[in-house]
Parts: structure tokens; sequence; C-alpha cells
């Protein structure tokens, strides 16, 4: 499996649980079409959306401190700010990113593509939760 320098799994602190499943199966740049690297690029900003959000459970199920608290909110908002900079790179390419969700973390990522059914034309709309198939 080919991964790049910036792929998580390359790291040695890597935490499988918190790497979503693309369209239903671990993600192979392989198999993951053209578009491949996009959709890697939207699931590691997922993992480290789970990660941060994790990690600020865990922190106020230990009745953690304001000041670690606070550190642990600026994660999770540049995990979010990272995501949403990736669903406005899909958006733009026609693509969406509609995340399943399990105990609060992100388990698995179905992408939405242009012409995903030979024959019909494809109309997309997004938001940040949804992804809608007009035609």
């Amino acid at each position: 499996m080919t991964r790049t320098s910036s792929d998580p799994r390359n790291a040695l602190d890597f935490e499988a649980e918190l790497f979503p499943l693309c369209d239903g199966e671990p993600f192979g740049l392989e198999s993951a079409g053209e578009k491949g690297k996009e959709k890697l690029g939207c699931l590691v900003a997922f993992y480290f959306l789970n990660q941060a959000s994790r990690n600020l459970k865990r922190h106020r199920a230990n009745n953690g401190d304001p000041v670690g608290e606070r550190e642990l909110l600026r994660a999770v908002e540049t995990a979010l700010l990272a995501k949403e900079d990736w669903d406005d790179r899909l958006t733009s390419l026609g693509m969406c990113a509609t995340p399943k969700l399990h105990h609060g973390l992100v388990t698995e990522v179905e992408f939405c593509e242009p012409g995903g059914r030979p024959g019909l034309p494809r109309v997309f709309t997004q938001s940040s939760s949804a992804c809608l198939d007009l035609f």
C-alpha cells in the first residue's frame, strides 16, 4: 500500500481505531480512484479531529483542570478548521464527504463524486453534515 509522508498511518504512535473507513473499507490509495489523494486528506483531517475529541473526553472524564481543557479545546478547533478546509476543497472538485459517527467519533466517511451512477447527471449540494443527490 502506497502512503504519503503526511499520512499519519506512517507514524509510530498511529491509533488505527481513530482512522475512519473510506466508503466502508480501509483506505488504500490504489483503490481510491482518481480523487484518492483528496479522500486521504479528508480522512486524515477526521483522524486528527477524532484524536482531539477523544483527548478532550478523557480529560473531562478525569476531572481535568480548566487550563488543560482550554488547550484541548484549541486542538479540537484546529482540527475542525482543517476538516472544513477539506470540505471546501472537496466541494470545489464536485465531491462531498459524509461522516458516520459512533460514540462521538467519525468511524467512516462516505464520499459522493460526480458521475457515480452511469448515464445519469449528478447535482450535489452540501452542508457540513449532509450530501444530497438531487438527481
